[in-house]
């Protein structure tokens, strides 16, 4: 049996999942198996271990990818924590003096969070910030009285600069998603389908047969036979079955290295 590995596939973007896989029948398989003279019965009986076990594999993995946020959702969801941020920093920016002193309650989380290299290069011309010219490699870890003297004077400012940091990586995230791998050029790889072709690839070899890719080939045929049997379409076959192969040529030569 060949084991579905999800952790291997970084789902960045998601393509277009699948439908969930349904049991190959004892008609459709033996049908596979006389139109493609699997033989002897071992073989066959290898061949069906291996479609069902994959199949039920695939079917769970389909699952859970449908239990999960599509990117298009996560977009959403990080431009809603970019625009809330935004209205955090506006609603401190507009606080009276008692409100800006009652922000140092923060001090016992922010000291510790920010370097005093970082609230240098913030705050450059401010002469509570930390000073860093010319002193020793270990300064950070004696400079903890300098950053509580900047942030108990100026709870609003150092909060705010780290909510803009904040802001900085959130909207980097939004970029991201926005354009993450995947989105231009080429076509997606459907994985539960990659996923199940590869492991008839893998069982295929297995019985001796040879891995062949191109429309006229076998194997291309063989593999269209067992996916339109569970219930996926038979369109785009050649091209998935030839990325099935390379991928698991890959695979074999890193295992020789």
């Amino acid at each position: 049996m060949f084991p579905l590995q999800q952790e291997e596939y970084n789902l960045v973007t998601r393509p277009k999942i699948q439908t969930t896989p349904r049991p190959i029948s004892n008609s459709d398989f033996d049908e596979i198996c006389e139109s493609f003279k699997i033989y002897p019965k071992k073989n066959r009986r290898f061949l069906r271990a291996v479609v069902d076990g994959t199949t039920a594999g695939v079917a769970e993995f389909v699952t859970q990818q449908k239990l999960q946020p599509h990117r298009r959702d996560d977009r959403k969801l990080v431009a809603g924590a970019v625009l809330a941020l935004k209205e955090v920093r506006q609603r401190l920016d507009r606080l009276g003096p008692e409100g800006k002193k009652a922000l140092r309650e923060f001090d016992d989380f922010l000291v510790p969070l920010v370097s005093a290299r970082w609230l240098h290069q913030q705050f450059p011309n401010d002469s509570l910030a930390p000073k860093i010219a010319g002193l020793a490699a270990d300064f950070e870890d004696r400079s903890l009285d300098q950053r509580k003297l900047f942030i108990w004077n100026r709870p609003s400012l150092a909060l705010n600069a780290v909510l803009a940091e904040l802001g900085q990586g959130l909207n980097a995230t939004l970029s991201l998603l926005q354009r993450g791998p995947g989105t231009k050029g080429g076509r997606k790889r459907e994985i539960a389908r990659h996923l199940m072709i590869l492991s008839l690839v893998r069982a295929w070899n297995s019985i001796g047969r040879k891995i062949s890719t191109g429309p006229k080939s076998e194997f291309v045929r063989f593999v269209e036979a067992v996916l339109v049997s569970i219930g996926w379409s038979g369109r785009g076959i050649p091209d998935a079955v030839a990325d099935a192969v390379k991928d698991w040529r890959n695979r074999a030569q890193k295992k020789v290295r």
